[in-house]
């Protein structure tokens, strides 16, 4: 959450030429219903399900860059399949930071209330996957070349 999976994602994609996916998007247009109601009716459980259902499809067309749910990695199955078929750029950011993103920028943002645990909760997997880029303090457009920076470098 704040980091700007989304945002950066799609610069990045446009930079090196290839299609962007945005999980979530992904996810809302094979359910057909946006993620909230697929919480709401069916439970965190399901969803989860669905979006390793939905990230193995993305993975498997490949050539993409995926913006991925904030809680995609807490699956074990899921880091190890992206680990094994992508290349996994982690974007990250100081809990203060994120604050301040979201604050600013939608200041009713929901789950905002959970966002201290969520990230407490989260941090050991984003930091043990992929590549980490901290984009504390940097512009979209910095972010993505960063991105792209990192990347190149693996």
């Amino acid at each position: 959450m704040g980091v700007g999976k989304t945002t950066v994602g799609r610069l990045v994609a446009g930079r090196i030429g290839i299609p962007f996916v945005d999980l979530d998007e992904a996810i809302e247009r094979r359910e057909g219903r946006s993620i909230a109601e697929v919480f709401a009716d069916d439970g965190e459980d399901y969803f989860r399900r669905v979006e390793s259902e939905t990230l193995a499809d993305v993975l498997a067309v490949g050539g993409s860059v995926i913006a991925l749910g904030g809680g995609t990695l807490q699956a074990a199955s899921n880091r190890f399949l992206l680990e094994s078929a992508a290349n996994v750029v982690v974007l990250w950011a100081s809990l203060d930071e994120i604050r301040d993103r979201v604050l600013r920028d939608q200041p009713a943002r929901p789950l905002w209330d959970q966002a201290a645990i969520l990230w407490a909760e989260r941090a050991p997997n984003y930091r043990a996957t992929g590549t980490l880029v901290d984009v504390s303090g940097l512009s979209p457009d910095e972010a993505a070349d960063a991105v792209v920076e990192a990347v190149e470098c693996d």
